[in-house]
């Protein structure tokens, strides 16, 4: 995961193919010594997250587009690098959903960008322009990421962090009306603070799995569908 400009910073994923069996899946949560191996390594882009809003660049319609795609064997595109905004962007993107990237993405972002930078990213792109159709995917998106970054990685999260997010759950996504999905993320933090058992939140989180059946396109998709 070699690393570039604070602007530009480069997400290289020579494994990435499709999500059949013949690929290699990304590290396991479980796998804690390896990560931090691969995350010992994190060069100063780290220490720069961009400090433009993320809008201003996916917004731009003209000159680069900041990210690149691989083509593997079966002819399906994959992401090999991008700016720290666009790769934001296909983290939480409402049509494409690609298991891999962000799996891998999670796993490896030390290498590019700190967990505290991220999560800012998050929140900027949760801010979605009113013209944008597809406002309502994006945010179900965001917290599919958001529960899938606490479920596996809930040791990247300062208490300042935590604290961050408790506000942004309780107070920014209570106003646009996601109550399900609010009480799924509080009890999720509730339970990664207090080390409860995930057994208690089967009735929401049915198995780790959920999260791997969204569909690759989302406009339609309502609160139920992503908490069943």
């Amino acid at each position: 995961l070699p690393s570039s400009s604070s602007s530009s910073s480069s997400l290289s994923l020579s494994s990435s193919s499709s999500s059949s069996s013949s690929t290699a899946p990304p590290p396991s949560p479980s796998a804690n010594d390896s990560r931090h191996n691969a995350n010992s390594s994190t060069s100063s882009s780290t220490d720069s997250v961009p400090t433009e809003n993320i809008w201003i660049e996916l917004m731009t319609t003209s000159g680069p587009t900041n990210i690149t795609f691989d083509i593997d064997s079966n002819k399906e595109s994959h992401v090999s690098s991008g700016s720290i905004h666009r790769l934001v962007e296909r983290l939480t993107h409402e049509t494409a959903f690609d298991k891999f990237f962000i799996k891998a993405f999670l796993f490896s972002h030390k290498r590019f960008i700190t967990s505290e930078g991220l999560l800012r990213k998050i929140f900027e792109r949760y801010e979605v322009p009113t013209s944008n159709q597809h406002r309502s995917a994006i945010h179900l998106r965001i917290s599919n990421v958001l529960k899938l970054w606490i479920e596996s990685y809930f040791e990247d999260f300062s208490s300042q962090m935590i604290e961050n997010l408790r506000k942004f759950i309780t107070n920014r996504m209570a106003v646009d009306g996601y109550e399900n999905i609010v009480q799924l993320l509080t009890n999720l933090l509730r339970t990664k603070i207090n080390g409860t058992s995930f057994e208690l939140l089967d009735y929401t989180l049915k198995t780790d799995n959920f999260k791997l059946q969204l569909p690759l396109r989302i406009e339609k998709m309502d609160e139920a569908t992503l908490l069943r």
